[in-house]
C-alpha cells in the first residue's frame, strides 16, 4: 500500500482495483480478521471493482453493491448521457432542441476519439479529461466477472435514478 505516486492525470479505472486489491489484501493479513467474514461495499464505481475483486478470487464472504451497473462502462456513459440529456433545461436544452443536435452521436465521437488516444489524459475543447480511466472503464464488462462470482452478490440499485431499477435489477438477475 502506499505505492501510488497519486497522479489523477496518470491513474485509470486497472489502477484503482489494483490499489482496491492491495486494501483487501493488507486488511485480510491483518491477524484479527477473519478473512472468510469480509464483506466488500462498493458504490458505483466502487460497485464495479467489488465485483472485480470477487470475480478476480477474492477469498472473500461476499459484495454489497449500492448503484452498481449490470452492463459495461461504456454502456453506462452512454446511458449516463442519454439521461441527462433528457433533462436538460436553460440554454443547453434549448440549444439541443433547436437546433436538433444528436448528442448520442456527438457523445460516440468523442468516446471514439478517447478509446483512439494512447495518453494518459485528453483535451476535449478547454477541458482536460482522464483519457487512461475513460479508455479501461468503457473496456471493463461487468456483466462477463459477474458470471464467475464464488461469492454471494447484493445488487441495490439507487434510488434517485428509479428509471434504471428495474432494468439494471433485471439484468443482475440474469447474471
Amino acid at each position: 500500500m502506499g505505492q501510488s505516486g497519486g497522479d489523477y492525470w496518470a491513474t485509470g479505472f486497472n489502477d484503482r482495483y489494483e490499489d482496491a486489491r492491495a486494501a483487501l489484501q493488507f486488511l485480510t493479513e491483518q491477524s484479527s480478521i477473519q478473512p472468510k467474514k469480509v464483506f466488500v461495499l462498493g458504490h458505483s464505481e466502487g460497485a464495479l471493482l467489488a465485483t472485480r475483486l470477487a470475480g478476480g478470487g477474492a477469498d472473500i464472504a461476499g459484495i454489497i453493491l449500492l448503484a452498481g451497473p449490470a452492463q459495461s462502462g461504456e454502456a453506462v456513459l452512454k446511458w449516463q448521457g442519454r439521461e441527462i440529456t433528457k433533462g436538460l433545461k436553460g440554454p443547453s436544452g434549448w440549444l439541443i432542441r433547436t437546433f436538433h443536435i444528436d448528442v448520442t452521436k456527438s457523445q460516440q465521437k468523442k468516446l471514439d476519439r478517447i478509446k483512439a488516444t494512447k495518453k494518459d489524459w485528453y483535451r476535449q475543447l478547454f477541458v482536460k479529461v482522464n483519457a487512461k480511466w475513460l479508455r479501461e472503464f468503457m473496456a471493463y464488462d461487468q456483466p462477463q466477472t459477474s458470471h464467475v462470482l464464488k461469492c454471494p452478490c447484493w445488487p441495490s440499485p439507487a434510488r434517485r435514478t428509479s428509471k434504471s431499477t428495474r432494468p439494471t435489477l433485471r439484468a443482475w438477475k440474469g447474471l
